[in-house]
């Protein structure tokens, strides 16, 4: 197992309430706001954290089972503990943080007993008010498993505390935890997600997903570099509109794959050494049937500008490096 550092917050005495929902309009600007919320967040509740011992995992729904409480600090059920948090299942003197009790009293750290059917929780030794002082408001600890993984939890309860008497409210303080809902995915739509970095996954989604968009400022793409093998250069209309190519041999440029009608190719050519000639496809046509010849200079850049009809057809100008001429 790799050594794992939590981030540690402070919140003693503090009902820590992260941000309803971020604002902005992009993905970065929402990164910047949540981390802007995390630390002030972080900075009015710094002076009161009662860490305790990371948990290997927290709840995210009630135990399952029959429960059974009793005034010594157990849980007890008549079932296997089972899968927690999603993903983890608990074994022997794993510590769980249980957070999700409909008699909240009985939420806090727990040490697993027996994990076996049925399964038994004891209240840790660092958690369970003996000598009277371990559960107050702002105890803090982090989850190493589960899908809450690296989340750090909170008690956010008033003082003074009665244990087994009080209800424990845990609440996540972790960048994750913040609500993205409002953060918009343009051009896809609004993003779905309720964490920031589900939202960024889901971006990543889109994206990939995407096959065109209408756009209301300047776009820059990346050109991408072709290549010539076997006296042929290929193109595929599907990773970009830009694209460069040196002249390395006598070639033809070939018909494009994944042409999609409407899309608008540009291609720079530049002469490598010594000169080199370039043919078309019949793909691309020409004004008047005129197939323009590349500048014979070396290092000049002519520039082939082709627009897609439909997939067998296309129209196209070659605008040649005059000054190289």
């Amino acid at each position: 197992m790799g050594i794992q550092f939590l981030p540690v917050r402070s919140a003693a005495g503090t009902a820590f309430t992260p941000a309803d929902t971020i604002t902005s309009t992009s993905v970065q600007s929402a990164i910047v706001e949540a981390l802007t919320d995390a630390r002030a967040y972080s900075d009015q509740v710094a002076s009161g954290l009662d860490p305790k011992a990371a948990v290997n995992v927290a709840t995210a729904a009630v135990l399952p089972g029959t429960i059974s409480y009793t005034t010594v600090n157990e849980i007890n059920s008549d079932v296997a503990l089972g899968v927690i948090d999603g993903t983890y299942t608990p074994v022997n003197d794993d510590r769980i943080l249980v957070k999700n009790q409909v008699s909240a009293q009985y939420n806090g750290i727990y040490v697993v007993t027996s994990a076996a059917s049925p399964f038994k929780l004891t209240r840790s030794a660092d958690a369970d008010n003996n000598p009277g002082s371990e559960v107050t408001s702002g105890i803090y600890c982090s989850q190493l498993f589960g899908e809450h993984a690296a989340m750090g939890w909170v008690l956010t309860s008033v003082d003074p505390i009665n244990l087994n008497i009080d209800p424990l409210t845990f609440s996540p303080f972790a960048i994750n935890s913040v609500d993205a809902t409002k953060v918009v995915n343009t051009p896809a739509g609004n993003i779905a997600a309720v964490t920031v970095q589900a939202a960024i996954n889901e971006l990543d989604t889109d994206k990939a997903a995407l096959t065109g968009a209408t756009f209301t400022g300047r776009v820059v793409e990346t050109p991408t570099a072709l290549t010539s093998s076997s006296n042929s250069v290929a193109i595929n209309a599907a990773v970009g509109n830009t694209f460069t190519y040196l002249t390395v041999e006598n070639s033809t440029l070939a018909a494009p794959s994944n042409p999609v009608s409407g899309q608008y190719l540009t291609l720079v050519i530049t002469q490598g050494t010594p000169v080199r000639t370039l043919a078309f496809n019949t793909f691309y046509s020409f004004p008047a049937g005129y197939v323009p010849a590349l500048t014979a200079t070396v290092g000049a850049r002519d520039t082939f500008v082709c627009y897609i009809e439909d997939a067998t057809h296309s129209t196209c100008r070659m605008i040649s490096d005059l000054k190289r001429i």
